[in-house]
């Protein structure tokens, strides 16, 4: 194997390699256990939308749970089917029991009728600054990003030839 320099093979070139093997990894697996994370937020009488950036970095949902006195976890549903049954005169505002998801918002049904507190589990987006940092995640997560890199960067030489 030849020796390579800067010239050969540039720094922003072997970031790119190793940016893309470490999205790689994670769009095998988006359960990360380091990306666990809990949420804490209040819903507001006749609200029904949140915006999930407002709340925090959310890539996943797990579950939502209203913690006051009589709480109860909230249930997903569709967000065309909770349409259809809160619509018009039947959407009155009340204790929610279901979310769903649209548009990058968390709507609750029915509309909450007063201030709910909420804990919202869930998994959150992967920080992208690992490229300044000398060892990411730890040693079995490094060398899980740099074999994918290694691979891919071979792979690619392959079809170049």
């Amino acid at each position: 194997m030849a020796d390579l320099d800067e010239t050969d093979l540039s720094d922003s070139v072997i970031d790119q390699f190793a940016k893309e093997g470490f999205q790689r990894i994670y769009a095998l697996e988006r359960r990360w256990p380091y990306l666990q994370t809990t949420f804490t937020t209040s819903t507001s009488a006749g609200i029904r939308s949140y915006l999930i950036e407002n709340i925090g970095d959310i890539r996943e949902i797990i579950s939502i749970v209203d913690t006051s006195s009589s709480g109860n976890r909230f249930t997903l549903i569709d967000h065309n089917n909770a349409e259809e049954v809160w619509l018009g005169n039947t959407d009155t505002p009340s204790r929610p029991y279901f979310f769903s998801i649209w548009e990058k918002q968390i709507h609750l049904w029915p509309k909450p009728d007063t201030t709910y507190t909420l804990l919202i589990r869930a998994y959150r987006n992967p920080s992208y600054d690992w490229l300044t940092s000398p060892v990411p995640l730890g040693f079995w997560h490094y060398a899980a990003i740099v074999l994918v890199v290694l691979f891919s960067w071979r792979i690619t030489r392959r079809f170049r030839r």
